[in-house]
């Protein structure tokens, strides 16, 4: 039964894949490069600081950027004066 499920889940996971439409095609250049900042800029900060991203957002109303946030998570607490200095 148990492997009956996970080939069901499999094959499904297979047939939806195939299915849905493919969204990089629709992304714009800007979103593109919007995409690449974030990540970029994410990777180097998890170097550094050892915290994990895990979350990323952008407003970009029009196709101008007004706002880039990164989300991270970290085990060390942080007071607010030491996040100043970041």
């Amino acid at each position: 039964m148990k492997y009956l499920l996970a080939g069901v889940t499999v094959l499904f996971s297979l047939i939806t894949g195939f299915m849905l439409p493919n969204n990089d095609i629709n992304i714009s250049v800007e979103e593109r490069l919007v995409d690449e900042i974030l990540f970029s800029t994410g990777e180097y900060l998890e170097k550094i600081y050892q915290i994990k991203t895990v979350g990323e957002g952008a407003e970009m109303p029009g196709g101008h950027i007004q706002k880039l946030s990164l989300i991270f998570e970290t085990k060390k607490i942080y007071l607010k004066n030491s996040l100043e200095s970041f």
